[in-house]
């Protein structure tokens, strides 16, 4: 994990696996800002005609369906 030692690494990830801990909070609000870039990229790339995006952005429009039922 991002060129850590091996214990402080291990820390880490125990501590981003820990429900309250501020870190994983400040990981996963990353992630989400992230895949949220992500899906704003595919969906421009997909307005202008992008084959692949367009695939992605409906795989992942399906996900959510899926999720709401």
């Amino acid at each position: 994990m991002i060129d850590l030692p091996e214990d402080e690494s291990s820390a880490l990830k125990l501590e981003l696996q820990e429900p309250c801990s501020p870190y994983r909070r400040q990981y996963l609000l990353g992630l989400a800002e992230t895949a949220n870039e992500l899906r704003a990229s595919n969906i421009a790339l997909a307005k202008v005609g992008s084959p692949g995006a367009y695939h992605a952005v409906m795989s992942e429009l399906s996900q959510i369906i899926a999720n709401l039922t």
